[in-house]
């Protein structure tokens, strides 16, 4: 029988991802990190959060612009030049992984793995998905699914999903947008 359990008992129970630090250091002091997406249309990066992360993705503190030395004492970040940061996810699913072949064989195990997907529920109320996809089309395009806290940056964040978009949909006031795993 395969077991199959979230990605995030996964990561409890054996130790799966690594994190920065800080990342760590928030965790053990309690707090919650917040969910957001990363979509890579033809146009940038497209980043959608629960929450507004204004300074997830302060980029302007991380540009090489004279202000930071080049010798390690301060660095600048690795940035993702996201064009869009929004307060819209209405509701994220969490990706399941296999972590047990369902049959003995090696060979089979690895034919068998279960690919993971997620789903995401967009808020589309004002219409701007409704526009944004005539423009730059979703489908098949790269989203990758991050946890984090605010007063980081986005380097920060633990990865927990990384997909191609194989569904889009329009609701009335929502967007559905399933990924499966690359």
């Amino acid at each position: 029988m395969t077991k199959t359990l979230l990605l995030s008992e996964c990561a409890r129970l054996h130790g799966v991802y690594r994190t920065t630090i800080n990342f760590h250091k928030r965790v053990m002091r309690g707090e919650k990190p917040v969910p957001f997406v990363l979509i890579h249309t033809d146009m940038a990066w497209r980043a959608y959060a629960q929450k507004t992360l204004t300074k997830t993705f302060d980029e302007e503190q991380y540009v090489a612009n004279g202000t930071y030395t080049g010798d390690g004492t301060i660095t600048a970040g690795a940035s993702i030049g996201a064009v869009d940061l929004q307060r819209r996810i209405l509701s994220i699913s969490s990706p399941s992984r296999t972590i047990r072949p369902s049959s003995r064989s090696i060979s089979n195990s690895y034919a068998a793995k279960q690919q993971a997907s997620i789903s995401l529920t967009l808020d589309d109320a004002d219409s701007y998905f409704s526009k944004l996809i005539a423009l730059e089309p979703f489908l098949s395009k790269e989203l990758r699914s991050y946890v984090g806290f605010e007063a980081l940056p986005h380097w920060e964040s633990l990865r927990i999903f990384q997909g191609i978009i194989t569904s889009v949909m329009l609701k009335q006031t929502t967007i559905i947008i399933q990924a499966d795993e690359q």
